[in-house]
């Protein structure tokens, strides 16, 4: 008994049919494969951006509701927040911006960056506010984005936030009378406006007052 194989090949139809499903097949999963990497990417970016602002943010909140005064003109915006401390060692702690990045320096200490080269600061600023009647307060504006050259990867947070002073002001020595009896109680510029003691009269005020030069 004699058994016979067909060894016939592809046909060019066949071939050109087989090339074509294969490269549909080979774009979808291309197609998916690049969906899944940007949306990894994008997720990645947003991650790190939202992580660092919030840690820029909650220490700048920590910093400033420590303080015992915060050194900024009445409704300037500035983008460095000067804060006088009970700590000597952390005073004054300063927060400042350069070089697209946010740095903090404690008293006499180094000036360390409290961002990553991760991300790039877009800008931060503060603007300070006075309550006649309770603790002043400092605005932050923050934007940041994601140090990438992928536009997929571009992402960018703005944040606002506004914190108040909490701890009562304290002062050195420099306001116990000595040798020199000229001292400055408050900011430049802004005095304290009203000084009661226990002795002296109207007639005979023993301090100079700021705002009505009465002796």
């Amino acid at each position: 008994m004699f058994y016979f194989y067909s060894q016939r090949g592809f046909s060019l139809l066949e071939l050109v049919l087989y090339l074509g499903i294969f490269s549909v097949v080979a774009g979808l999963f291309l197609g998916i494969l690049t969906t899944v990497t940007g949306i990894h990417q994008r997720e990645s970016a947003s991650s790190e951006v939202t992580g660092q602002s919030n840690f820029v943010v909650q220490t700048i909140q920590r910093l400033v509701r420590e303080s015992s005064h915060i050194e900024l003109q009445e409704g300037i915006t500035t983008s460095t927040l000067r804060l006088r401390m009970k700590d000597l060692t952390k005073d004054p702690t300063i927060i400042s911006f350069g070089a697209n990045t946010i740095y903090l320096q404690e008293g006499a200490g180094v000036s360390s960056p409290l961002t990553s080269d991760k991300i790039i600061v877009d800008a931060i600023s503060f603007k300070k506010y006075i309550a006649p009647d309770g603790h002043d307060t400092v605005s932050v504006d923050l934007a940041v984005t994601y140090n990438s050259t992928s536009v997929r990867a571009r992402v960018t947070r703005n944040l606002t936030s506004s914190i108040t002073r909490v701890s009562a002001a304290t002062f050195d020595s420099d306001v116990i009378p000595g040798g020199s009896y000229n001292f400055t109680l408050g900011q430049n510029g802004t005095p304290w406006q009203r000084i009661y003691t226990a002795n002296g009269d109207a007639g005979n005020p023993p301090y100079t007052f700021g705002e009505t030069g009465y002796q």
